[in-house]
C-alpha cells in the first residue's frame, strides 16, 4: 500500500516556477477544493499519516459558527482509479474517481452513496482528489475539463458545449451502481466558474455546490471591466496551456496542442472579436439564467478577491437558495491570518452533509452572508453575520461632489467643472486586482494630472461601509469616446491614502454594453460606476475620496487618442453606498461573532 505526500515535490516545484502567471487563479489555491490527494490506483489511510489529512478537519479561526467549524471522523480508506465518462457527441471526459474502502480492505465499499465532483477544470496539474470526502463516505471525481489534459476535444472557455459535457458527467455520476444519486459540485477559480454555469442549466441530481472565486458572468466580471478590455487576463495561455498539457498522474496529457491552442485563440482572438455583450457572451455568463438555478450554494470568496462582486450579484438574484462567506482573503485562499483564516474542508463537508447525506445533525450556517470586515488590521472587529446583503439596518449614505475637490453631504449651490487628463498611464492599488494583497499608500497618484479627486471630510465616528459604490457623474469628453476609472479611498489623518474598491466605464457603454452609444466630444453624458462591493470600517477621523482617472494597468487597457475628462459638480454628481451608521449594528438582524 502506498501513500501519497500531499507536499509532494514536483507539484511544490510547479507552484514555484508559475508563481508570476498564477496570481490570479492561486496556484493550489484548487487545494483548497480538495485538502490532499493521492495518485492513480493508490490507497490512503484515513488517519494522521496521510500527510495531515484528518488534521485539516479541525475548528478554525475566530468565526463563531458551528457550520464552519464543522467535522466529523474519517471512516473509509480511499481508492482511485481513472474513468473516461461518456458524454454527448460521442466523446469523453477523463476523470479520477474516488471511493471509500472499508480500512484493510483496499476495496470499494459496497452500497449506494452520494457523489461530488471535486473540480471541472483544466488545471491538471494540480487536480486532487478531494480524500477528505471520500474517507466520510463519498464518491469523488476529478475531472479534466474538455480539450485538456485527457479529455479530447476543443478547449473553448466556458461554452455551453463544454458546460454540457459537465451536465453529462453529473448524470453518468448518478447513475452508476454505487451511487445514491445524490450530486455535488465544487470548485475554485475556474473550478467555480463551471460548478455555477453548470447549475444554471439545472441537473435534476445535482443537490448542493460549493463554488470558491466563482463569477456571475465571464465578460463583465473579467474580460470587459465596464466595457474596457481586462489586460491582466492575457497571461491565460501560459498558465492554462501548461497546466493542461500534464495530465492527473503527472504524465503529458493527450489533449496538451489542444489547450494550447484553444485558449490562445479565446484570450487573444475570440474575446477581441466580441467587444459587446452578444450571444457569445451569454452562453459564458450565469445571469441569463437565473431562472433555473436550483442547486443549494454556498458561494465563498474573499474581499480582496477579483470575483466578490460577481457572488454578491448571485447572492441577490438568488437569495432563497444561496449563502455566501467572504473572507479577509485574495483569490483562491482562504488565508486571512490569526483572526480570519478558514479550513475549507470544514465546510464543504457541513454543505455536502446537509443536502447530499441528509444529516439532521449538522448545523446550518448562521446567517444567508457570513463577511469579515476589513481591512484585516487592527481596526477591523472581525467576523459578522448578517440576514442579507446589504444589511437592512444599513442606510444609503450620499456624498455629493462640490468645487475644491470637496465631497459634501448637501448638494452644492454653484455647480463648477474640473478636468483630469486621459492617458491611461495610471496604475492603481486595489487588493482585489491580484497585483498586491497589502494597501499601497496613493497619495502620489492623487496628487497627478491624470487623476481628479473628491475628499469628505473627516467622519465623527467609525463609519462601516456595506455594499457597492456607485458613483453617478456628468461627464464630457475631447474625444468620441472615453475611459473613467473610478477608486474608492480611505484617506487617513496622516494623508495615507488606501484604495477600497474599484470601478470602470468605457462612456460609449453607458447605457449597456450590448450597444455602443455616440459620445459627441464636449457634450455631457450622465454616467453611473458602479464599483465593487465592500465591507469596510472607516474609522474615526478618516476621510472618504472619490479619484477619477482614465486608466488601471493591466485592469483596464487603454486604447484611446490622449486628452482630457470634464465633470460637473452638483446634484446630479454624488456618490453613494450602504452604511452602518456609527459602526454598529442596529437590531438582530446583525449578528456579530465574538472575537
Amino acid at each position: 500500500m502506498t501513500i501519497f505526500n500531499p507536499k509532494k515535490p514536483d507539484v511544490q516545484i510547479f507552484c514555484a516556477l508559475l508563481f508570476p502567471l498564477l496570481l490570479v487563479v492561486g496556484c493550489g489555491g484548487e487545494s483548497s477544493s480538495s485538502s490532499a490527494a493521492i495518485g492513480s490506483g493508490q490507497t490512503s489511510t484515513g488517519g494522521g499519516s496521510t500527510g495531515g489529512v484528518t488534521s485539516l478537519i479541525t475548528p478554525s479561526s475566530t468565526l463563531n459558527d458551528g457550520f464552519f467549524n464543522y467535522t466529523r471522523p474519517a471512516d473509509y480508506e480511499v481508492t482511485t482509479s481513472d474513468v473516461n465518462v461518456p458524454v454527448r457527441g460521442g466523446t469523453h471526459v477523463f476523470c479520477k474517481l474516488g471511493r471509500p474502502a472499508l480500512k484493510g480492505q483496499g476495496t470499494p465499499v459496497a452500497g449506494r452513496l452520494p457523489g461530488v465532483i471535486g473540480e471541472f477544470h483544466p488545471y491538471s496539474t494540480i487536480n486532487m482528489v478531494p480524500v477528505f470526502l471520500v474517507e466520510r463516505g463519498y464518491n469523488t471525481l476529478t475531472c479534466d475539463y474538455p480539450g485538456s489534459g485527457n479529455s479530447p476535444g476543443t478547449f473553448e472557455q466556458f461554452s455551453m458545449a463544454s458546460t454540457l459535457a459537465n451536465y453529462d458527467v453529473i448524470q453518468w455520476f448518478a447513475d452508476q451502481e454505487w451511487s445514491d444519486g445524490n450530486i455535488g459540485q465544487m470548485g475554485t477559480s475556474f473550478g467555480g466558474h463551471t460548478s455555477n454555469l453548470v447549475a444554471r442549466l439545472n441537473p435534476p441530481n445535482l443537490k448542493a455546490i460549493v463554488p470558491n472565486s466563482s463569477m456571475s458572468d465571464w465578460y463583465s466580471n473579467t474580460i470587459y471591466h465596464g466595457g474596457i478590455r481586462n489586460g491582466s487576463i492575457l497571461y491565460q495561455p501560459a498558465v492554462i496551456g501548461g497546466t493542461g498539457c500534464v495530465d492527473q498522474n503527472k504524465g503529458l496529457g493527450s489533449s496538451c496542442l489542444n489547450s494550447i491552442t484553444g485558449i490562445s485563440e479565446d484570450t487573444y482572438i475570440n474575446y477581441t472579436n466580441h467587444p459587446l455583450f452578444d450571444d457569445y457572451w451569454k452562453e459564458r455568463s450565469v445571469e441569463p439564467y437565473y431562472a433555473n438555478f436550483k442547486a443549494k450554494t454556498l458561494s465563498t470568496n474573499g474581499w480582496n478577491d477579483r470575483y466578490k462582486g460577481g457572488t454578491i450579484k448571485n447572492y441577490k438574484a438568488l437569495k432563497e437558495n444561496f449563502w455566501v462567506l467572504l473572507g479577509p482573503w485574495g483569490h483562491s485562499s482562504y488565508d486571512g491570518g490569526q483572526r480570519g483564516t478558514l479550513v475549507a474542508a470544514n465546510h464543504q463537508l457541513a454543505w455536502f452533509d446537509l443536502w447530499l447525506k441528509g444529516m439532521s445533525d449538522v448545523p446550518m450556517p448562521k446567517a444567508k452572508v457570513t463577511s469579515f470586515e476589513m481591512p484585516n488590521n487592527e481596526s477591523s472587529t472581525g467576523w459578522y453575520h448578517f440576514s442579507d446583503w446589504p444589511p437592512p439596518e444599513s442606510r444609503l449614505l450620499t456624498r455629493f461632489l462640490a468645487g475644491g475637490g470637496l465631497m459634501n453631504s448637501s448638494s452644492p449651490s454653484e455647480p463648477v467643472q474640473a478636468t483630469w487628463m486621459s492617458n491611461g498611464i495610471d496604475v492603481g492599488a486595489d487588493p482585489a486586482s491580484g497585483i498586491t494583497s497589502a494597501p499601497i499608500d496613493q497619495r502620489l497618484f492623487d496628487m497627478m494630472p491624470f487623476r481628479l479627486t473628491f475628499t469628505s471630510p473627516a467622519e465623527t465616528r467609525d463609519l462601516v461601509l456595506t455594499g457597492n459604490p456607485v458613483v453617478h457623474v456628468e461627464a464630457s469628453f475631447t474625444g468620441t469616446d472615453g475611459h473613467v476609472v473610478v477608486r474608492l479611498m480611505d484617506v487617513a489623518p496622516s494623508g495615507a491614502v488606501s484604495q477600497i474598491s474599484t470601478g470602470w466605464l468605457k462612456a460609449s457603454h453607458y447605457k449597456g454594453h450590448d450597444h455602443l452609444e455616440v459620445i459627441k466630444p464636449g457634450t455631457f453624458y450622465p454616467l453611473s460606476i458602479e464599483m465593487n462591493p465592500t465591507h469596510y470600517r472607516l474609522v474615526k477621523g478618516h476621510s472618504l475620496r472619490v479619484s477619477f482617472s482614465s486608466g488601471d494597468f493591466p485592469d483596464a487597457i487603454y486604447d484611446l487618442p490622449p486628452g482630457s475628462v470634464t465633470v460637473k459638480t452638483g446634484s446630479r454628481s454624488f456618490f453613494e453606498i450602504h452604511a452602518l451608521p456609527g459602526g454598529a449594528a442596529g437590531n438582530a438582524n446583525t449578528v456579530k461573532s465574538p472575537q
